[in-house]
């Protein structure tokens, strides 16, 4: 797997002079990207392709090739993929689509590519996939251009059968999510590497704390389930799986060509091991980044301070609902508390903050409360419920930046309940650069929370 994610050199076999072409795309990526290693762009047609000598095919190369991306159309691939045996190329990246169990013509050439692959010994990512990206190596093969995109290097890895981790909303989570990334795949129709060969290298990758992972059918259950026994042992998972109907198995079949694994043993195996289930692709982006900066809590016991006490009547059903805990304050807290609220007030948990802004201002109930209730050996987890409104204005970042140091193992949690629109975006950027996740939806937070506190039970 080292191969596909940290090639010292690539061949891109269909490299193109036109710029709408994928094998253009592909060769501009990887220069844009600043990959150090060398790339030889395959072209039996062309003398230089972007500045870089191009070769008639893989076997006219003197150098040893690492990577072989073959951006060719079905009907070509059989062809290059059998001169990058004779070359010795062991790792491919196939893009072509419509390589499956479709139709005969693409059934006839699925069986030559396995053919191919087992006579010369080469490990094949696709079809239908467009590739990776590893930060840590400045590397992007997809045939999207990411030739303008600022890379955000991190500590979340994407992976699954899925091109869109390659375009649009890996764009839009570096540049407008913040979330750093440190390696993404897509891993096509898997007739070779698959979500456990991934998983294999992943558990290994240093820069990866966070694993991402969408799937539509598991071709080996068992090998899975050990697998995912031991990523989690050391890593965060959080997995996306389609599939889970019979209309919905049939759409992974007419998707990918696989077949939907039981919906049932799937969801047993999540039970079984800390690995988190969510039913949404924005969870999925949402529950890794929030899992990239928040610390893994000591128990389930969950503060709640809120601007309005819909808040905190809707936190008391959810801390039910998610097999929480709503802690019991103790009394010097509410002693504590007492200092920012008026008399006549009865402040508990979860705490409606309202009167202490009449009282004492929007900055110091919010900065007091939030210390008061982490100082409380009672609270494991603190969410914070905000409406983004002049009355809530307080120094968001540096109040996290210096609970953080103070309660390492209390998370900081954040729902938005709206507001004016630039200040919710300015306060939601405060919040997670501080270090606490931010969430649109109380229940979302309290999800996330549940899903925290898996990673606690397992982890004792």
């Amino acid at each position: 797997m080292k191969d596909f994610f940290e090639p010292k050199s690539i061949a891109v076999i269909g490299a193109s002079r036109d710029e709408t072409k994928g094998g253009n795309v592909v060769l501009r990526n990887l220069i844009c990207a600043g990959f150090k290693g060398k790339i030889f762009p395959i072209n039996p047609k062309s003398g230089e392709i972007l500045g870089l000598k191009c070769y008639e095919n893989v076997l006219k190369v003197k150098e040893a090739i690492n990577l072989g991306i073959i951006v060719v159309p079905r009907d070509r691939v059989c062809e290059a993929l059998n001169d990058c045996g004779k070359k010795g190329i062991k790792s491919i990246i196939i893009v072509a689509g419509g390589i499956s169990k479709f139709d005969e013509e693409g059934k006839k050439v699925w069986e030559e590519i396995k053919a191919i692959k087992e006579t010369y010994g080469i490990r094949i990512m696709g079809p239908n996939s467009i590739g990776v990206i590893n930060t840590s190596v400045n590397l992007c093969t997809s045939i999207v251009d990411f030739s303008e995109t600022t890379f955000k290097k991190g500590n979340v890895a994407f992976f699954g059968q899925t091109g869109l981790f390659m375009s649009g909303p890996i764009k839009w989570a570096m540049e407008t999510e913040n979330i750093g990334i440190s390696k993404v795949a897509s891993i096509g129709n898997n007739i070779d590497i698959d979500e456990v060969d991934v998983l294999n290298y992943l558990s290994e990758d240093i820069n990866t704390d966070v694993i991402c992972m969408y799937v539509e059918g598991i071709k080996d259950g068992k090998k899975f389930y050990e697998v995912i026994k031991k990523v989690t042992s050391t890593k965060k998972v959080i997995v996306l799986k389609a599939g889970r109907t019979d209309l919905g198995a049939r759409a992974v079949a007419s998707h990918t060509g696989s077949m939907a694994s039981d919906d049932r043993i799937f969801d047993s195996i999540c039970r079984q091991t800390s690995m988190v289930r969510v039913f949404d692709y924005e969870a999925l982006y949402r529950f890794g980044k929030g899992l990239s900066i928040c610390p893994i809590p000591m128990g389930k016991k969950v503060g709640v301070i809120s601007i309005t006490g819909l808040g905190c009547s809707m936190s008391s059903d959810l801390v039910d609902e998610h097999n929480l805990i709503l802690s019991q304050l103790k009394e010097s807290t509410i002693e504590k508390l007492y200092t920012i609220f008026p008399q006549w007030d009865s402040p508990k948990n979860p705490v409606d903050l309202w009167s202490a802004i009449e009282k004492s201002g929007g900055e110091k109930a919010y900065t007091s409360s939030i210390q008061f209730l982490l100082e409380d050996e009672n609270v494991d987890i603190l969410l914070v419920i905000l409406v983004a409104i002049k009355e809530s204005k307080f120094p968001i970042r540096e109040t996290i930046q210096k609970m953080r140091k103070k309660f390492l193992h209390k998370p900081i949690i954040f729902a938005f309940m709206k507001g004016q629109r630039e200040m919710v975006f300015d306060m939601k950027c405060e919040a997670e650069t501080g270090g606490a996740p931010v969430f649109f939806s109380i229940n979302e937070a309290f999800e996330f929370i549940e899903a925290l506190c898996k990673f606690e039970r397992h982890s004792n």
